[in-house]
């Protein structure tokens, strides 16, 4: 980057390699300067994707939804701010416990588990194979769980069986 300014692969590559040693300010910066070169459309969203990421660990929960919205207004091909949209907030219902505020958490977070599902593989080589695969299911079987939707539980349970057969989890949960 530093002897290359102008090349966004690079910009990229270096802003993930800050955020990978926890240096999120930083990459952030590095990140707002890859959007700017307006490149690569996949790899800008990923850029956001990575800022939501910089923003979750320095605790600022309001930018890191933002970024992941942003990123899949940018680029609405992909399945990860979705993913991870749905993870978030069902970490935030798992702290909220059983109780309302819980449940709305759980809700938000099947609605973007649910809308994943639309969106189909596109070969993008930042794609991770379980947004496609399995962990749609594995979010919504155990959001519908807690929900106490046991029917609609055991659905998604058994199509995140069928893409991992072998996956400890999946045939540990089978007793509930």
């Amino acid at each position: 980057q530093y002897l290359s300014p102008e090349n966004d692969r690079n910009a990229h590559y270096l802003g993930r390699e800050l955020l990978f040693c926890a240096r999120y300010k930083t990459a952030l910066k590095v990140f707002e300067k890859h959007l700017a070169m307006n490149c690569w459309l996949e790899e800008r969203g990923q850029s956001m994707v990575h800022m939501a990421d910089c923003y979750g660990h320095l605790g600022n929960e309001e930018k890191q939804i933002e970024y992941f919205m942003k990123s899949f207004a940018l680029d609405g091909s992909r399945r990860e701010p979705l993913i991870r949209l749905a993870m978030l907030y069902q970490a935030k219902a798992l702290k909220l416990g059983n109780n309302p505020e819980g449940h709305k958490n759980l809700r938000k977070s099947n609605c973007y588990a649910m809308a994943s599902l639309e969106i189909p593989w596109n070969g993008f080589y930042g794609n991770n194979m379980e947004h496609y695969t399995n962990a749609p299911y594995e979010i919504l079987y155990a959001n519908k769980g807690w929900l106490g939707q046991q029917e609609e539980s055991e659905k998604y349970w058994k199509l995140a069986l069928k893409e991992k057969p072998n996956n400890p989890k999946y045939l540990n949960d089978a007793i509930y």
